[in-house]
């Protein structure tokens, strides 16, 4: 007879082959990835992998000069944000001293000696500052400007603070920065002692010449260039730090190209490929064998009224449970109350002897014995046939019974055998109590 079957019983029956599908799959991903990378391997000539082998040697090595430079970087400009003297300042309430020196006294010679120019004293007021700029630039604060507080700030720090410089037209400047007026003040006094100690080193290199105080002045500014100047830093150790995390994932990158997305990908492939051909064969094989799914398909194919289920439906295996759900089963609290639930069915439908038998491979054994326990226990008659044939035991056990009880094991039991077995029962004047799933 044609065999029919509901997709959503070929479906279960994939499902319940869920393990052995899976482990299918991950060995195709498997050899489907290794072929791959081995016809990658031997597509590439000896000259062509030469050149991939040294471009990447070369692009590892700019990276770790990256890195390099990038720590190099991240801890210099954490130093200077930490020890500078500039990078403390509030650029919105900064102390600024201005104490202002006019060179007077002058000894321009006028014999000729310097040319013929014309303003001789302007060249020599010029002549004198820049000596004393030379004379500054050459000092280490550190050691000389001897102010508490400031005896370990190196002499870079110091001067980004600490500023002499040319007013011109025979003014020298001192200028300092600082964060409270009492500390501008302190500095630009020491800075000042500086400068006048170096008065006589400059006479002595230059023309003759003396320094008069004219001005001095402590204010509270604004200044907008110091914000700029810091963020500037803050923006340059953020960037190493970016350039620094780049380098490393791309080098963490290029170290593990064994695992690449395009092996992953073909492995992924793989797998989808090999899972959907092992479902496929399970639900063709299901098809073309006519095995047992469902309640629903053996009742419809042999005609059989099906009393119940021998167990609770609720398997360990996550596969059997997906599989109970989309065929629909009944679920019970425990096995014992479905094996109740069935022996009442089964008394009500059978006759005074009843021969229980299987089609093809059987259950466990142990469920079969549940079965015959629950059914004596309830005061019925059953005995147990493993199949029915024409042989001498099977057709002497049909004999000696009332009535038959097919137990049909899932995507084992096949429905073919079981129409059959149904046939010889009634050609035997027997009657089919119905089925029961195991």
């Amino acid at each position: 007879m044609e065999q029919e079957i509901s997709l959503l019983d070929l479906l279960a029956a994939a499902v319940r082959k869920g393990k052995q599908i899976i482990i299918f799959a991950v060995i195709v991903g498997l050899l489907f990835m290794g072929y791959s990378y081995l016809g990658s391997k031997a597509s590439k000539n000896e000259e062509e992998e030469a050149y991939a082998m040294a471009e990447k040697e070369r692009q590892l090595r700019d990276l770790q000069k990256t890195v390099e430079r990038s720590e190099k970087g991240i801890d210099a400009e954490r130093e200077y944000i930490r020890d500078s003297l500039y990078m403390q300042l509030n650029p919105y309430n900064i102390y600024n001293t201005r104490i202002n020196y006019q060179l007077t006294d002058l000894n321009v010679p006028l014999d000729g000696s310097l040319g013929v120019m014309e303003n001789p004293t302007v060249y020599v007021m010029d002549r004198i500052i820049a000596r004393y700029l030379l004379e500054w630039n050459g000092t280490d604060l550190t050691t000389l400007l001897n102010v508490p507080g400031y005896q370990n700030v190196e002499d870079r720090y110091l001067r980004e603070v600490l500023r002499v410089g040319n007013g011109g037209n025979g003014n020298l400047y001192i200028d300092v920065y600082a964060t409270s007026e009492a500390e501008a003040q302190k500095l630009a006094e020491a800075v000042e002692k500086v400068v006048l100690g170096l008065k006589n080193d400059v006479a002595k290199e230059s023309f003759g010449h003396s320094l008069v105080k004219v001005s001095s002045d402590t204010k509270q500014v604004i200044n907008e260039a110091v914000r700029d100047s810091q963020n500037a830093h803050y923006d340059a150790l953020d960037t190493y730090v970016d350039d620094l995390s780049t380098a490393q994932k791309d080098i963490d990158k290029m170290q593990s190209e064994h695992t690449s997305t395009g092996f992953i990908k073909k492995l992924i492939i793989g797998c989808f490929v090999g899972g959907v051909l092992a479902a496929l064969w399970v639900m063709f094989r299901s098809m073309v064998r006519g095995c047992a799914e469902s309640a629903e398909q053996v009742a419809s194919q042999t005609g059989l009224k099906y009393l119940g289920s021998a167990s609770s439906g609720k398997e360990k295996d996550v596969f059997a449970k997906l599989a109970n759900v989309i065929t629909g089963e009944k679920k019970w609290g425990s096995d014992a109350e479905a094996l109740s639930y069935l022996a009442e069915r089964t008394a009500m439908e059978g006759k005074e002897k009843l021969l229980v038998t299987t089609t093809g491979e059987t259950a466990a054994q142990g469920k079969i014995d549940s079965l015959l326990e629950t059914l004596k226990a309830s005061g019925i008659a059953a005995s147990y046939l493993p199949a029915i044939d024409t042989s001498a035991e099977a057709l002497a056990a049909l004999k000696d019974a009332d009535s038959v009880l097919f137990a049909v094991t899932k995507s084992k039991s096949k429905v073919p055998d079981i129409l059959a077995a149904k046939q010889l029962a009634e050609q035997t004047g027997k009657t089919a109590a119905g089925y029961v799933m195991l």
